[in-house]
């Protein structure tokens, strides 16, 4: 009965790498493609995006202090409007 836990624990652990795994290459995906993302499903936002000023930030956490809610998020996309500093 024992082996059988220890093998089933080998399996899990190898499953949760794996996720760990295609989570990494679903970050790596949005980040090379994230322009051809946005023309695709948001074309509208291009005209206004700094191409350049585009910034991925990894592991945010937002905090609504009004509900006290809280948010994490595994990756943000932080850009400046065209023309604008801030």
């Amino acid at each position: 009965m024992l082996k059988k836990t220890s093998s089933l624990s080998l399996v899990f652990k190898d499953e949760v790498m794996n996720r760990t795994d295609h989570d990494k290459l679903f970050k790596q995906l949005i980040q090379v493609f994230f322009l051809e993302f946005l023309e695709l499903f948001f074309p509208e936002v291009l005209n206004y995006l700094d191409k350049d000023s585009i910034v991925f930030l990894d592991k945010e956490i937002f905090s609504d202090i009004a509900s006290g809610e809280r948010r994490e998020l595994d990756l943000v996309a932080k850009a400046r409007f065209l023309g604008k500093e801030a």
